[in-house]
C-alpha cells in the first residue's frame, strides 16, 4: 500500500504544491523542485515545478472556507465521516486550491489524485471532500452536500481570481491576459454525465459571481476593462493594418467603445461570447460585411495595405464560389485621396505609355475619378507570386493599367452628372478632349 501511494505521488507531483513549504523533495529517484513567486492576485502565487529537467509554470489559488458557513446538511455530513459524529468549531478552515497552467488531464485531489477526470475545467482541484469508500474517487455532489458547497466555493475562487487578476492594473495588460484561462466553459459537457453533474455546482457558482461583477469582462487593447456593449470583438489580425484608433473611427458606433486586447487567444474569445451573449465576435468575413459600407482610410504603409489583401484572400477561400464578394471590398487606393475603395469603383493606372495628360490635366481629372496609386500596383506586382495579396489580385482580375479614352470618359460623366457646373471648367474639358482628340 505505501509503495503505491508512493508511486502515485511519483506519478503527479502535483499534491506537492499544497504542502506550502516543500521545495525540493526526491522520490523514486525523481526530482521535484518548486519556485514560488507572488501572484496576480492576494490568494495566489506562480509556482514553477521543475521535475528533473521539465519545468513547467502554473498558477496557484488558496483560500480557506469556514465550517460555520456550511449549510447544516453539509455540516452534517462531514460529522457523520467522524467518529462519534463529532462536530467541528464553527470557526474552522478547510483548504481549498486551484491549479491551472497547461495541465493535462485536469482532475480532482483530496491529497493524492483521485480518479475524478474533469477533462471540461481548465484547472485542476482540491479540497477535503467526502471520498468513496474504496477512497478513489468523491462522492457526486448529488450524493454529499458537503462536496457540493466544497465545489461551489472553487467556483467563486475561480471567478474571483478571474476578476481580480484582470483588474490588476500594476499587471501589464498582455500579461493579464492570463486570466482568462480560468475561463469555465458556459455549460457542462453533455459528452461525459459523471463530468456534467461535478461540474454543474462549480459552474453555477462561477456564473453568479461573473454575472455580479460590477467591472467589465473584455481587457481592451489600452489595457482598461469594457462591457460588452463597449468592446469590439475585431479579429487581432486587423490590428496589423489599422492601429485601434482607426479601427475605433471605421468601426465604432459609440465614443466610449473599445478594441478587445489582440492577446486574448482565439479559443478564449469564444469562451468569452458564450458567457456574453451580447458581446459579437467579429469573424474576419464580419469585419469585411462591414467594410463594404465604409470608405476606410488607407494603411501607413503598402505592407499593412498587403495585410489587408492577405486577410481578404483567406476569406475568400473559406466560401463558396456564389458567395464571392471581393469586388465589393474596399482594397484599392487611389491617387490624390486618402480612402480606400472597391473594384467596382476603381480605374487602374494610367498605363505607362499613354501619358498624355499633363499634370495640370490629370490633376483636374482626378477628383472625377477613382485611379489607382501606381505605387501600390508596382508594391502587389513585386508581391512573389506564391503571396495571398498576389492570389486575390489575380482573382479580382484587373487589366494592367487604363488608357487615356476610358479614364477621360469616366470622368467626363462624373463631371457632367453634376446638376450645375462651372462654365470654365466645361470649356477646359472640352480644350483637353480636342488636345488629345478624344
Amino acid at each position: 500500500m505505501i509503495q503505491e501511494q508512493i508511486r502515485r505521488w511519483q506519478n503527479d507531483g502535483l499534491p506537492l504544491l499544497f504542502f506550502n513549504h516543500i521545495e525540493k523533495l526526491e522520490i523514486g529517484g525523481d526530482e521535484f523542485t518548486f519556485l514560488h513567486e507572488p501572484g496576480p492576485t492576494p490568494t495566489s502565487q506562480w509556482v514553477m515545478k521543475a521535475v528533473n529537467d521539465r519545468i513547467a509554470t502554473l498558477l496557484l489559488v488558496q483560500d480557506r472556507v469556514r465550517y460555520g458557513d456550511m449549510p447544516d446538511e453539509a455540516q452534517q455530513d462531514i460529522q457523520s465521516q467522524l467518529p462519534g459524529n463529532h462536530a467541528f468549531p464553527p470557526e474552522t478552515t478547510f483548504p481549498i486550491a486551484l491549479v491551472a497552467g497547461n495541465l493535462s488531464p485536469t482532475r480532482i485531489y483530496v491529497v493524492l489524485p483521485t480518479k475524478n477526470i474533469i477533462p471540461s475545467l481548465p484547472f485542476s482541484l482540491s479540497a477535503p471532500f467526502i471520498q468513496d469508500p474504496g477512497r478513489t474517487g468523491i462522492l457526486m455532489p448529488g450524493q454529499s452536500p458537503a462536496n457540493a458547497w466544497f465545489l461551489e466555493k472553487l467556483g467563486e475562487l475561480a471567478a474571483r481570481t478571474l476578476l481580480e487578476f484582470l483588474q490588476n492594473t500594476r499587471i501589464p495588460a498582455e500579461e493579464r491576459t492570463t486570466a482568462y484561462t480560468l475561463l469555465l466553459p458556459d455549460h457542462p459537457s453533455p459528452q461525459n454525465v459523471i463530468d456534467a453533474d461535478l461540474v454543474a455546482p462549480l459552474l453555477q457558482a462561477f456564473a453568479a459571481q461573473w454575472n455580479e461583477s460590477q467591472h467589465g469582462h473584455f481587457l481592451t487593447v489600452d489595457g482598461s476593462l469594457a462591457s460588452a456593449s463597449n468592446c469590439l470583438g475585431i479579429p487581432a489580425p486587423f490590428l496589423e493594418v489599422w492601429p485601434a484608433d482607426v479601427l475605433q473611427s471605421i468601426f465604432a458606433e459609440e465614443s466610449t467603445q473599445q478594441i478587445i486586447s489582440s492577446q486574448i487567444t482565439p479559443e478564449d474569445r469564444e469562451h468569452l461570447a458564450r458567457w456574453c451573449p451580447a458581446w459579437k465576435n467579429f469573424t474576419l468575413n464580419d469585419v469585411f460585411q462591414a467594410l463594404t459600407d465604409t470608405i476606410p482610410p488607407r494603411p501607413q504603409s503598402w505592407e499593412n495595405l498587403a495585410r489587408l489583401w492577405r486577410l481578404g484572400a483567406q476569406v475568400r477561400r473559406n466560401l463558396h464560389w456564389w458567395e464571392y464578394p471581393e469586388k465589393e471590398w474596399p482594397l484599392f487606393p487611389v491617387q490624390g485621396q486618402n480612402g480606400l475603395y472597391p473594384k467596382t469603383d476603381i480605374l487602374p493606372p494610367l498605363s505607362d505609355k499613354e501619358k498624355q495628360f499633363t499634370d495640370d490635366e490629370l490633376r483636374f481629372l482626378l477628383p472625377w475619378i477613382n485611379l489607382v496609386d501606381r505605387e501600390w500596383w508596382n508594391f502587389l506586382n513585386d508581391l512573389p507570386e506564391h503571396d495571398r495579396a498576389r492570389e486575390l489580385k489575380n482573382v479580382l482580375s484587373l487589366p494592367a493599367s487604363t488608357s487615356k479614352d476610358p479614364l477621360f470618359k469616366t470622368a467626363t460623366e462624373a463631371f457632367f452628372d453634376q446638376n450645375s457646373w462651372e462654365r470654365e471648367d466645361g470649356l477646359r474639358w472640352a480644350w483637353i478632349a480636342a488636345r488629345l482628340n478624344i
